[in-house]
């Protein structure tokens, strides 16, 4: 009896969890760790070498040269995140790491809104998201890279402050929402997938099929309401830097 306990799968689990990562679990350093590492397993040689980036290239120096246009896409925050981290540099490692801190935050915060208290389970998610093969896609565009894990990062920051069903929080979430548009459209999809993966995993987890609907309801609202706001505020940063809407016909 004494030797199937300790043979069985889960004591052995349960004891090398313990050994690596003590009785008390510290979620941000095991996913701070975790994305660190496949930060450089996977990436080293982009953050070496990058990945082209011709458009970018000024006198044999990546630089970022199309806030402008940017702005006229309505992507006015892409101006302030590469004005931010690095000065409009194109600086391979600097955005790789960042990138890759920035999809560890997210994690941190999924993690604490679906109650992931596994270190396994923690590194696991991690690991797949900071590897999954559209990063690469990203990093084929290294000055746009940072754009897009920002955009997830306000997603997730966003949906966070909304669930807490609290006035302040939630108009904070909003403006991510917007900051979020203001980065990359494209990811109002990645609200819309966070909503319906955080509903499901409501009514699994024992909540009343009316607060999981008011919660998802509630992240469609902020989504809408900072697609509205995104119109006007859009307007006045093409404004504010002497631009017209980009057409293209």
């Amino acid at each position: 009896m004494f030797t199937d306990r300790i043979l069985s799968p889960e004591v052995l689990a349960k004891n090398t969890s313990n050994k690596l990562f003590g009785e008390k679990k510290k979620s941000p350093m095991v996913i701070f760790a975790t994305t660190l590492v496949n930060a450089f397993v996977c990436y080293f040689y982009h953050m070496i070498y990058g990945l082209g980036c011709p458009d970018t290239l000024s006198e044999g120096v990546y630089y970022y040269r199309n806030a402008d246009y940017a702005t006229s896409q309505a992507r006015w925050m892409i101006r302030y995140i590469n004005e931010i981290f690095g000065k409009n540099v194109v600086i391979t490692s600097l955005i790789v790491l960042i990138y890759c801190l920035m999809i560890g935050i997210s994690v941190y915060i999924i993690c604490r809104i679906t109650d992931i208290t596994a270190p396994w389970s923690q590194i696991l998610i991690c690991t797949m998201m900071v590897s999954f093969p559209v990063v690469l896609h990203h990093f084929a565009y290294f000055y746009m890279a940072l754009a897009y894990s920002f955009s997830f990062l306000m997603v997730t920051v966003g949906t966070a402050l909304i669930r807490t069903r609290k006035i302040p929080w939630i108009i904070c979430g909003i403006l991510c929402y917007l900051m979020m548009l203001g980065s990359y459209q494209a990811y109002i999809g990645a609200i819309s997938a966070l909503a319906v993966v955080l509903f499901i995993h409501d009514i699994l987890n024992g909540k009343e099929l009316k607060k999981g609907v008011f919660n998802f309801l509630l992240s469609a609202a902020g989504g809408i309401a900072a697609c509205l706001l995104n119109f006007p505020v859009s307007n006045f940063m093409m404004s504010l830097w002497c631009l017209s809407p980009l057409r293209f016909c």
